[in-house]
């Protein structure tokens, strides 16, 4: 069985290579809490080797869930599915940090950190078959500032007012309500995190392709 201890990443950025042989955890680490990608091993190898026939060996596909950390507990943000590539999610992530796009003028309506309460509660009222015009007028104005927006989780990157912040919602068990954690942050500093965490997964891939 592999295993290995907690390798920092310069910063915030952080890698941990999980006790299972076909499991990895890549970490970026926010003001309180942390944003998880676990991704799978052998899935991964071979979606890249599929998905290299078409776009060349360069290429590179990683299979995993997104996963909000906090307060010593994990949640569900994203399964394999919302989460798609992740190293194509890390590239999102990246262009989000180094230049956040502005919060629309909605002051009144959404509060800095509420995002992701509110697309939740838009999910709500849409299984309630509620949903207003309005609804949908605000939803189309907070979706472009989304990295992920989904009925379990939301991980939104924006600049309010001047203030770059970083917002994540996760599932808990039913009945409960969503975990909810959001932060500032430094668009220079977390970028660069973000980007060094992206090169290590990314290498890491790659250097198991050679090695099967």
């Amino acid at each position: 069985m592999e295993s290995g201890p907690r390798c920092r990443i310069p910063g915030l950025a952080a890698k941990t290579e999980m006790m299972q042989v076909d499991t990895l955890s890549y970490s970026l680490d926010l003001d309180g809490f942390a944003i998880d990608w676990e991704i799978r091993v052998e899935p991964s190898l071979l979606e890249t080797r599929a998905y290299q026939a078409q776009h060349g060996n360069e290429f590179v596909f990683a299979v995993g869930s997104t996963w909000l950390k906090i307060r010593g507990a994990c949640f569900t943000v994203g399964s394999e599915f919302h989460t798609a590539n992740v190293i194509e999610t890390l590239k999102i992530v990246e262009v989000r940090l180094a230049s956040p796009p502005p919060f629309p003028a909605l002051e009144k309506l959404v509060a800095r950190g509420g995002l992701c309460a509110w697309m939740r509660e838009y999910w709500n009222l849409v299984d309630q078959d509620r949903i207003t015009a309005a609804d949908e007028w605000v939803y189309d104005l907070l979706f472009p500032l989304c990295v992920m927006a989904e009925r379990d989780g939301c991980v939104a990157i924006y600049d309010y007012q001047g203030v770059p912040t970083v917002e994540v919602s996760a599932k808990t068990d039913y009945g409960q309500k969503p975990v909810l954690a959001e932060c500032q942050f430094n668009p220079r500093t977390l970028t660069l995190e973000a980007r060094e965490l992206r090169k290590a997964l990314t290498e890491d891939i790659r250097s198991r392709m050679t090695a099967h």
